[in-house]
């Protein structure tokens, strides 16, 4: 018969269920975690080294090491599990697969993001899986296909070959607007980058229909007579209106930004 007290001190017992599924190992809890209830997954959070409950709609709470085992607090002593066979659950489907939910719990669906933990061998226990899960670089090679789509930072890419998102590689936005007669006139465009190209027509005049480029620092007049003219280069926030017609007062104009 083995002694209870987690963790053990020197000169306590030892089961052959403790030998043969890995040690428990004595940690520091940084919330309040009730283990010894019911198994609770958790991570470690890198910053302070405590354990946290894992959380599958959490992006930073996905790093499952193991089972919370013991019952404790903040800043005090908590015992985790990280290999072998976990004990004390209830209603566990024998032979299925068990992630992270979005609640902190376990169950056979998978959360926001999937975290696999084990597979459950019994009404009571799970076996542990876990994955590593780390910020080094990897090679990744031949066809590989997700369940989902991969998430990629919010930030821009800066050299050739590196991954970037939808929104990224091509923005098209389209407006309206009512000439003013004013020269050099700025046009929010919304983009959120400077616009590639920006195409203008007058779409109050039925007959003649005026279409304007602008692309870099030039303004085309490309129907109803070409022409081209300097414009003031565009911003991240604006495109400018040169002349050629293409602010006529009180006419009326749509445009479309692309970059």
């Amino acid at each position: 018969m083995s002694d209870t007290a987690r963790p053990k001190t020197v000169g306590d017992k030892l089961s052959a269920d403790e030998v043969n599924n890995d040690l428990p190992i004595p940690m520091t809890a940084g919330e309040t975690i009730n283990g010894a209830t019911l198994p609770v997954a958790i991570y470690i959070y890198d910053t302070d080294n405590e354990v946290y409950a894992c959380d599958a709609n959490d992006t930073a709470k996905l790093y499952f090491i193991g089972f919370a085992i013991t019952n404790s607090t903040d800043g005090n002593g908590i015992t985790i599990q990280t290999k072998g066979i976990v004990s004390g659950f209830t209603g566990l489907d024998a032979g299925k697969k068990y992630y992270v939910q979005d609640d902190k719990t376990i169950g056979t669906s998978v959360g926001t993001y999937e975290v696999l933990v084990g597979i459950a061998i019994s009404a009571t226990q799970l076996l542990i899986f876990t994955r590593e899960l780390t910020q080094k670089a990897q090679t990744i090679t031949g066809i590989k296909t997700f369940g989902s789509i991969p998430v990629l930072p919010a930030s821009d890419p800066t050299t050739d070959n590196q991954a970037t998102r939808k929104s990224y590689v091509m923005k098209i936005i389209s407006g309206t607007y009512t000439g003013d007669g004013t020269d050099d006139r700025a046009i929010t465009h919304g983009l959120g980058r400077i616009p590639q190209l920006v195409m203008i027509q007058e779409t109050g005049d039925t007959i003649h229909h005026k279409i304007f480029m602008i692309m870099n620092t030039h303004m085309s007049k490309i129907a109803d007579g070409a022409d081209i003219e300097d414009v003031t280069t565009a911003t991240n926030t604006y495109f400018y209106l040169g002349g050629l017609g293409s602010n006529t007062d009180g006419d009326s104009y749509s445009w479309t930004a692309m970059g």
